[in-house]
């Protein structure tokens, strides 16, 4: 995809993602900061995998942004629904930005397009923006 001329790819894969990460590095070890090509992390706060060293052996990183699942927060909120005899069973649960089983962890992202997403994010929390849980078409999100 790099070579294709994306900057960015968001590899929804854990920790499978590495091979990312790793060319990412390869590229960017031997480009100008103004041609760095970024990463975004998934399920865990990823900023750590994105540090290397520029060619002019300046620290550097390349990772923009980490979607981190917080499943040990699910564990907890279930787990204390069991213990007080409230277990969902057989029911489907989610947890989203409002139950704090998702976050976007800042990493490399420009405070500006932070204070944007967290707009965002509230947005969703509120209600105001309707967040399909389905996969639907750009055309039909309303």
């Amino acid at each position: 995809m790099y070579a294709n001329g994306d900057d960015v790819i968001f590899v929804a894969a854990g920790g499978t993602g590495n091979g990312v990460f790793a060319q990412a590095k390869a590229l960017n070890q031997r480009r100008d900061a103004a041609d760095k090509v970024w990463v975004i992390g998934v399920d865990r706060d990823q900023k750590s995998d994105g540090n290397y060293r520029d060619r002019n052996n300046r620290s550097s990183n390349f990772t923009l942004a980490s979607a981190v699942k917080e499943v040990g927060q699910s564990v907890y909120t279930v787990s204390n629904q069991a213990r007080t005899g409230k277990f969902p069973g057989g029911k489907v649960v989610s947890f989203g930005f409002k139950e704090h089983g998702v976050y976007l962890a800042k990493d490399s992202m420009s405070d500006q397009i932070y204070r944007d997403v967290a707009a965002a994010q509230r947005r969703i929390q509120s209600g105001q923006v309707k967040v399909p849980n389905k996969p639907t078409t750009y055309a039909s999100v309303q």
